[in-house]
């Protein structure tokens, strides 16, 4: 058989594996950093040396005619992995040569779904793959040499690609104390997958779409413009206030510092002092500077996602592509087949603008989903700003520490950990090296004072929930407005509904369990109220950051020093009052935190701050919310979680994601490899993809009935058949949905509280019935379980 298929479309258009394997080498290798190209190529040109064997032939032309075949029936994964490891691992002692065949084993053999190196069960996975499988590997390796590439090529390709791995290992070795090292082997496998993937998934797209797959030009986006665009923006802000001036002297010092290399930076300013535009401005000259190909933005809440979103599109130009990546409304489903690729020409991050969200960023690193893993190599030659870095999660600091390290050294990345509260994740389990002069806007306790607004008390006694509706109250009619801020959804909606029987005037609701339309238009009415009549309003932490109000008066229920000065921000935010602003601290009794083991270490921390204040109230002079007391905080909260609380830690099995994602110790002492004679790579993978997720429950989006539009919309999907219509209507739903967790969408389900709708047999919406849907709080339950906000 002298010609080998890789793919037949459906008009009977017929791609070779040389024509294939050449797309998808070529795109890999762009997908890296330039100093991995030549080793994404060789994973690239390789990965479908299984294709040419009778048998998948066979197998191929079948699918293509109609008949029944299963898909992943004909295995042609494994034999790129068996050639790699023959030609250029076995017998070796040179260990970069057998540190890069094993990358590029992980790199061939997983591209149709990722792998353990060494699973729970102590099974070797690339040995599985070097032994397993019923497929004629001489065969395949023959007719690929014949007919696609010669074997010095190969050999010439991988003695550049070794020369790579060893100067990029160099490269990482100052940062690998703390176990980082295989940690970062892992990454870095994972970089390598994600540059095949993409190239598999594109040419494959476009081939079977009938896109000419020719290699365009790449072209960085246009960051003059868009940073023309932004500071003739920035120079009609007003600027005749001492708030205004402090703004401005800190967007000017931002662009100052954009003139920087690679690495972690920190943007430490107060709340109210213009984050989100500063942190635009630098990154936005940082490319330009650097020729970055994109910039990222992440988010920690899909509500301050939103307004983000709309405040940075109003500073670029028209012609700017910004790509939002959250959660929606479909549930995806993950596809295995490369036959049925059209969704994945969306999911590699390639506009040169993204937001998204934290929890999209952090399981492109570590989610063992093939969508998530694709999108990897989008974070290469980036601006990645990270806002509100302090909502990391304490129990994956040992990861994201790795990983910020790994990115903006590897991926020749530079990162931007922005924060009013910036943890000292220096002093973490597993530190973090900053960049050689990390702060972007030096200290500069003059400014800081400008933005000091508030007057933070700890009231010393604790509160039933009725006596703090009762003290809500009270603090309404003396500041005109109040905003009380809850640790929980169930806290704030018991607290709203406590206030409804005792306070008469405006008084509102905010929350994630209710729909983004929902927020918006609360939020709008907050805002038109503030400032001319009486109002309270009932929150949970997502009123902390980004969202531009301004009360008399913040009450917040203990919680962590980060969360108290975020929601001071939420207080006298311009100097409306010429006196400062009052925000009070205050205990709950009796309050259920449940698995929140965050909030609760947070808690302690504060604590501690509290107590050392108190005791020693001179070495304090600058509040509760200035620079020492806030390094105090971070210092009590990692003292609470640096013992096993950082590392991701998996009870029930007694380890860590970030043991099974570094050497795996546990895992590969049950293990008999008895092909492999060095063991570079023995991460679980696979295993601690599925383990991994940033929050303890999983979330499944519904439709809500909240207005008439948000009916209608439920209607018209219900009935809709036009594909493009469906499009437009599913887009518009996005903004009528609400995460649920798993627990709660089974209780509204036993209670007969929602229905679906499903498209193609595959995708399904959620819709949830009117009477578990408040106009006043969103979605509730008759007993709820208390939940962190998310």
């Amino acid at each position: 058989m002298g010609k080998y298929l890789a793919h037949i479309s459906a008009d009977k258009r017929e791609q070779t594996v040389k024509e294939h394997c050449y797309a998808c080498a070529r795109y890999a290798s762009n997908r890296v950093p330039v100093k991995l190209n030549t080793t994404a190529y060789l994973a690239g040109i390789l990965h479908d040396m299984g294709k040419c064997t009778e048998a998948y032939q066979n197998y191929l032309r079948a699918a293509s005619n109609g008949e029944h075949v299963r898909r992943g029936s004909v295995n042609h994964t494994f034999a790129a992995v068996r050639f790699i490891y023959e030609r250029w691992n076995t017998g070796s002692d040179n260990l970069y040569q057998i540190l890069t065949s094993e990358l590029l084993a992980c790199a061939t053999g997983g591209h149709h779904g990722l792998f353990d190196c060494i699973s729970p069960s102590g099974e070797d996975g690339i040995e599985h793959r070097l032994s397993g499988g019923d497929y004629d590997y001489n065969a395949a390796k023959s007719n690929y040499l014949d007919s696609c590439i010669k074997l010095s090529e190969l050999d010439g390709l991988f003695l550049q690609a070794k020369d790579q791995i060893t100067e990029v290992v160099n490269e990482l070795i100052p940062y690998m104390d703390y176990d980082f090292e295989q940690f970062f082997y892992g990454l870095l496998s994972r970089l390598l997958l994600s540059a095949v993937i993409e190239g598999d998934c594109r040419d494959t797209a476009w081939f079977m779409n009938g896109i000419n797959s020719e290699e365009e030009q790449a072209q960085l986006p246009n960051w003059k413009k868009c940073l023309s665009k932004m500071e003739n923006k920035l120079n009609k802000l007003p600027s005749d206030t001492p708030i205004n001036k402090a703004r401005r002297e800190i967007s000017d010092q931002c662009k100052k510092s954009a003139e920087t290399l690679n690495g972690i930076y920190k943007l430490d300013v107060p709340t109210g002092s213009g984050k989100t535009l500063s942190s635009l401005r630098f990154a936005l000259a940082n490319a330009l500077h650097c020729n970055k190909k994109r910039v990222i933005f992440v988010i920690p809440l899909l509500s301050v996602l939103e307004q983000n979103v709309k405040e940075i599109k109003q500073c670029l130009p028209d012609d700017v592509i910004v790509l939002e990546h959250h959660s929606n409304v479909i549930i995806e489903h993950e596809q295995k087949e490369e036959l049925d690729n059209n969704q994945f020409l969306v999911e590699n991050w390639q506009a040169p603008i993204i937001v998204t969200t934290l929890v999209q960023l952090l399981n492109t690193l570590f989610s063992e989903k093939k969508s998530c893993i694709r999108r990897m190599g989008a974070l290469c030659d980036s601006v990645i700003v990270i806002d509100e870095v302090q909502t990391v999660p304490q129990k994956m600091l040992s990861l994201f520490n790795g990983a910020m390290q790994f990115i903006s050294t590897c991926c020749d990345a530079t990162v931007v950990l922005c924060s009013a509260t910036q943890p000292n994740l220096n002093n973490a389990k597993r530190p973090l090296k900053y960049a050689a002069f990390p702060d972007i806007v030096p200290y500069d306790e003059t400014i800081w004072n400008i933005f000091k607004r508030t007057s933070i008390r700890n009231m010393p006694n604790d509160f039933t929930e009725d006596q703090l509706a009762y003290f809500t109250v009270e603090q309404v009619q003396l500041y005109h407005s109040v905003l009380l801020i809850c640790n929980t959804k169930s806290e704030a909606r018991a607290l709203f509904q406590s206030m409804k029987n005792i306070w008469k005037g405006k008084l509102f609701h905010l929350s994630t369990a209710m729909c983004t339309k929902h927020r918006i238009h609360t939020f709008e009415s907050v805002k038109k109220s503030l400032g001319k009549e009486y109002i309270i309003c009932v929150a949970t932490q997502l009123a902390e950051a980004g969202m531009d109000l301004s009360f008399g008066c913040v009450i917040r229920v203990f919680a962590g020093l980060d969360n108290v000065i975020q929601a001071a921000g939420r207080c006298n935010r311009n100097r409306d009052s010429e006196n400062q602003g009052i925000v009070y601290i205050v205990k709950l009794k009796n309050e259920h935190l449940g698995p929140l083991k965050d909030i609760r270490a947070a808690q302690i921390g504060l604590l501690k701050v509290l107590d050392r204040i108190e005791k020693y109230p001179e070495e304090y002079s600058s509040g509760l919310d200035g620079k020492k007391a806030i390094s105090e905080y971070y210092r009590g909260v990692y003292d609470e979680t640096k013992i096993d609380g950082q590392d991701f830690p998996i009870a029930e099995e007694g380890y860590t994601l970030f043991e099974l994602l570094s050497d795996n110790i546990k895992n590969c002492a049950k293990c008999k490899s008895i092909t492999r004679k060095e063991l570079f790579m023995t991460q679980a993978f696979y295993t601690a993809g599925k383990e991994f997720k940033v929050f303890e429950e999983k979330a499944i989006d519904v439709l809500v009935p909240y207005s008439e539009v948000g009916r209608e919309l439920i209607r018209l999907l219900n009935t809709c058949q036009n594909i493009e219509t469906l499009k437009i209507n599913l887009h518009k739903a996005s903004a009528f949905s609400i995460s649920l967790f798993e627990y709660e969408f089974l209780k509204a389900e036993e209670q007969g509280g929602l229905a679906s709708i499903s498209f193609d047999g595959q995708d399904t919406i959620y819709v949830l019935s009117a009477n578990f849907y408040s106009e006043d709080t969103g979605f509730y339950l008759s007993n709820p379980t208390n939940f962190l906000e998310v």
